[in-house]
């Protein structure tokens, strides 16, 4: 009689055990990537890094140009030099041919984009170079730009108009609080 319960113990942990190699493996499939799915935290670093390179930029123009900030919404047309076929192909190679965000397989050359990390379009330099498809690429440069904008717009609004508004300070007035019964 007792042997037929250790039997029966032997087959409760055989049990045990195998459910735990099921729970980790489907821990495995929830951590891999699922192409076209776009990762929050790669879009963000690279938002963030091309941001610092156009800011940097504008404040770099601000200083060499007094009437620069007049212009809140003037888009600097640079000198862009062609990445070239050797060094896109270098750079998808890099990356295996996936997009650095979504990992969307990049096959056909119309929906591939090349990015330049610090948004110099001089710059041609692979470390500097990213693939990307266009849907990212658009989201990056429209939120990295959103952000510029913004922070231009928050610069002008403290930079004061004339030489009287630095001395002007409206009156510190408080409209009377009405009860209304």
């Amino acid at each position: 009689m007792p042997k037929k319960s250790t039997s029966r113990k032997k087959i409760k942990k055989k049990k045990t055990s195998s459910k735990k190699r099921t729970s980790s493996k489907k821990k495995r499939a929830a951590n891999k990537k699922k192409p076209g799915v776009i990762d929050k935290k790669k879009l963000e670093l690279y938002v963030e890094k091309l941001y610092k390179g156009l800011l940097l930029r504008y404040k770099k123009k601000l200083r060499e140009d007094s009437s620069y900030p007049l212009t809140i919404f003037y888009r600097e047309e640079r000198k862009r030099k062609p990445t070239g076929r050797y060094r896109r192909k270098t750079v998808l190679e890099n990356y295996n041919d996936r997009c650095v965000i979504c990992s969307k397989r990049l096959y056909d050359r119309d929906d591939t984009e090349i990015h330049h990390i610090d948004g110099d379009r001089s710059n041609t330099q692979t470390k500097n170079l990213v693939p990307m498809c266009k849907r990212c690429h658009t989201k990056v440069t429209r939120l990295a730009n959103t952000k510029l904008q913004d922070y231009k717009v928050r610069q002008d609004r403290r930079r004061p108009r004339s030489i009287l508004d630095q001395f002007y300070k409206p009156p510190k007035y408080k409209p009377p609080k009405f009860k209304w019964y």
